[in-house]
């Protein structure tokens, strides 16, 4: 049989594992796919890389685990995990050596008292944009680009967080940066570099470039490399 509708949502108290859904697995799905791991759940993809034809909303109470690569190809993603926002448990988002997380759409990453970390090389990929709510930290090659369509419309925003790849090299593409005040990106004696998507150029200090990345002094501040 099918499942056709608008949305889906997977309650549970318990865990849940995503172990290899395609597209075609979810085309059924108009708009989101819910899993809403409540009470002390956890949720971990597992084992073969898994793909959404939707928007992919992931809630967890006791953590995210991703081992494997996560797609939208018609959508959003938010994780978080820390849904309860309540500190009992893991509350992470951990996220494996070598794993590619990307969106057709945005991009949301909030886990409130467990934090976000990066096992080894981290790639985040999304189209309308990146927003990390909480502390990052990684450990190998760090490459994110918020605005892979090259339309503009991928902003990459720390809000009131920090990245911090441990003296491990960050590429950031994106159309624009937005470090939300005491946000800040800590990249030790590696390399940080900035592709500007637009190629509009950048604004930096007390100047604005229109449709480039404008980077205020104060941001520029919050920066350390």
């Amino acid at each position: 049989g099918n499942i056709v509708g608008n949305n889906l949502t997977l309650n549970t108290t318990g865990n849940v594992t995503v172990d290899g859904i395609t597209d075609g697995n979810t085309t059924n799905i108009a708009s989101t796919l819910t899993i809403n791991a409540s009470g002390s759940g956890n949720v971990t993809f597992a084992t073969a890389a898994s793909s959404v034809n939707a928007t992919l909303n992931v809630l967890a109470a006791n953590g995210i685990d991703v081992d494997e690569n996560v797609s939208t190809t018609n959508g959003d993603i938010t994780l978080d995990g820390d849904s309860d926002g309540s500190n009992d448990g893991d509350d992470a988002i951990t996220i494996a050596a070598n794993v590619t997380i990307a969106a057709s759409g945005n991009m949301t990453l909030d886990a409130t008292t467990g934090n976000i970390s990066g096992v080894g090389n981290v790639d985040l990929d999304a189209a309308d944009g990146i927003t990390i709510n909480d502390d990052f930290t990684t450990n190998g090659d760090t490459d994110f680009n918020a605005d892979t369509d090259a339309a503009g419309a991928g902003i990459f925003t720390l809000n009131n967080v920090t990245l911090d790849t441990q003296n491990n090299p960050l590429t950031l593409t994106l159309a624009d940066l937005v470090l939300v005040p005491n946000a800040s990106i800590v990249v030790g004696n590696a390399t940080f570099t900035v592709n500007e998507s637009q190629n509009n150029g950048f604004g930096v200090g007390e100047t604005t470039v229109a449709g480039g990345i404008n980077i205020s002094g104060a941001e520029l501040q919050s920066i350390f490399v």
